[in-house]
């Protein structure tokens, strides 16, 4: 409990030296990260959370040395790339079409009509597209299983484009991690103020959005 405690202060402090001083919190912070992005990849009611965010701050992270690149890109490429899987099965399990329009209301339209016209256009190759668009990245590993794509070539793209999402982020964390303007003291406190309050407000619109999605169905 008190591991949990030390991560909060660290991050209501933006102070990203304390991570380095306080024993198996980097362990903590991955397996965090860990569960964020397989729920944000996997799961269509957490799709709103902010893994975009989440992997700009850990290239920042790198940067001060308080991470392990090669280690936080294979973590982190994990759990998107398991997060799609369970998408995928999902995929294959919504036969129903009612079933399936229920599932799918939990994305904003204007999401859904993006990502079926990618996938229409790109087929499995949207999954490198979808993977830097909040939302539709959760969804084309769905209409990837309801297209009859076979598991292997599935599996061949979301590893790798999970892995390039991965990668082009968390390296443009690192490249903002050593800019001057970042490196400033003060500056760096705004900025690890900014992602985290960006993070927090992302993940309490979106739990608002599912509550209010229940009531609104609850009603009908």
């Amino acid at each position: 409990m008190r591991v949990f405690e030390e991560v909060l202060y660290a991050f209501w402090n933006y102070d990203c030296k304390s991570f380095s001083d306080v024993s198996n919190l980097v362990t903590v912070v991955y397996l965090l990260a860990f569960i964020v992005l397989f729920l944000e990849n996997g799961i269509l009611v957490t799709s709103f959370l902010p893994g975009d965010t989440l992997l700009i701050f850990f290239g920042m992270l790198i940067a001060k040395g308080i991470l392990s690149f090669p280690l936080t890109v294979c973590i982190l490429t994990v759990a998107a790339s398991l997060g799609s899987w369970v998408g995928y099965i999902q995929g294959r399990w919504l036969e129903s079409a009612v079933l399936k329009n229920s599932w799918f209301a939990y994305l904003p339209q204007r999401y859904r009509c993006l990502a079926f016209r990618i996938f229409d256009s790109y087929g499995l190759f949207a999954l490198f597209i979808g993977r830097f668009v909040v939302f539709v990245r959760t969804l084309l590993p769905m209409l990837a299983a309801l297209s009859g794509f076979h598991g292997i070539r599935f599996h061949f793209f979301n590893w790798v484009s999970a892995f390039c999402w991965i990668l082009i982020l968390t390296v443009l964390g690192f490249f903002l991690g050593k800019t001057d303007l970042i490196q400033s003291y003060d500056h760096q406190q705004v900025v690890y103020f900014l992602l985290i309050v960006i993070f927090f407000v992302v993940v309490l619109i979106g739990i608002i959005r599912v509550i209010f999605f229940k009531i609104s169905h609850v009603k009908k």
